[in-house]
């Protein structure tokens, strides 16, 4: 009996330990991400709010601004949601990171902790091979 439990701890231990490598994988493309985002936010789109009128967005494609109530009105307000975005993946970058590297010093914590990370790990790659999600 011991052996099994030998093995769910090995199994759990390493599936930490991957967890980490790949936590910094996403990590890395989160910043990524974020660093572009930030980047587009601040990339000037008009030189200046225009007063033509408009029906439809193709006539403000020239100074890139959008029709609202009939004129052509800056995109600023998209700006604001480029920063928050980047804002948010850096968050998920930090909170994924700070998540695996908590599970794994619990994983090798204690024996237990291992086994449970060890069953989990290989249900988890049970149901994959059977496609079951």
């Amino acid at each position: 009996m011991s052996d099994i439990g030998n093995f769910q701890q090995s199994v759990g231990e390493l599936s930490s330990s991957v967890g980490i490598i790949f936590s910094y994988i996403f990590a890395s493309i989160f910043v990524i991400l974020a660093i572009g985002t930030a980047v587009m936010a601040f990339i000037p789109t008009s030189s200046g709010s225009s007063d033509f009128d408009c029906s439809s967005d193709s006539d403000c494609s020239i100074y890139e601004e959008t029709c609202q109530d009939k004129k052509c009105q800056s995109k600023k307000q998209q700006k604001l949601w480029l920063l928050f975005v980047s804002l948010l993946l850096l968050l998920m970058a930090v909170g994924i990171i700070l998540y695996s590297r908590w599970y794994n010093k619990w994983v090798h914590k204690s024996r237990e902790n291992a086994q449970i990370g060890g069953a989990l790990a290989e249900i988890g790659m049970l149901s994959n091979l059977l496609n079951r999600n």
